[in-house]
């Protein structure tokens, strides 16, 4: 592992556990809202993927003015974690965090996360954003779905990803080696 990429890690792990540390200590609405660190962690992670991604360039870049539009679609387990970096420049871009959008409008989303859901609700989404750029992301036992690009798991305690090649390879988004060599498991579900 490079040692420039092994710092950028440490430093974003050290980021989240202090981050963590900040919202239990810190911030009251957090407890009473019951958003505990595996949601602190499962955002730092949807934060971070955004530096191992591209987007056609047609579409955006890492780099662009554009923001990048993460949606929250469906059950939102965040409490206000997201309202910190909400239109802000985080990861060289700024960031607008989308809650409760519509299926019809997620096309404009570049990094949709879905937490709970179900198979007639996966089937709707995929035939709205099918062959689109966008990033799918769950949290569930498994990837169960071919549009689902990365998957939350937990283990052991820990939260952990894997990765379906397939759904990258159909919506046109490329994926950095890194987020590959971190992914617990990579498969293709076509």
């Amino acid at each position: 592992m490079p040692n420039s990429y092994y710092k950028q890690f440490i430093y974003f792990f050290l980021l989240i556990f202090l981050a963590g540390q900040n919202f239990y200590t810190a911030n009251s609405s957090f407890a009473e809202e019951g958003v505990g660190r595996e949601s602190t962690i499962k955002a730092g992670f949807i934060l971070k993927f955004s530096e191992f991604i591209q987007w056609p360039e047609y579409y955006t870049s890492l780099y662009s003015e554009e923001p990048l539009n993460i949606c929250l679609h469906g059950e939102d387990n965040f409490g206000d974690i997201f309202d910190y970096v909400n239109d802000h420049d985080i990861l060289r871009r700024e960031i607008l965090i989308r809650r409760f959008v519509p299926t019809k409008d997620l096309k404009s989303c570049h990094l949709v996360f879905i937490n709970t859901f179900s198979e007639e609700d996966i089937d709707h989404l995929a035939s709205e954003i099918n062959n689109s750029p966008v990033l799918v992301v769950t949290s569930n036992e498994k990837i169960t779905h071919s549009l689902v690009a990365i998957n939350f798991l937990k283990i052991n305690n820990q939260i952990r990803f894997e990765i379906n090649l397939s759904a990258f390879e159909r919506s046109g988004i490329k994926i950095g080696s890194e987020l590959l060599n971190l992914a617990i498991n990579v498969i293709r579900l076509d």
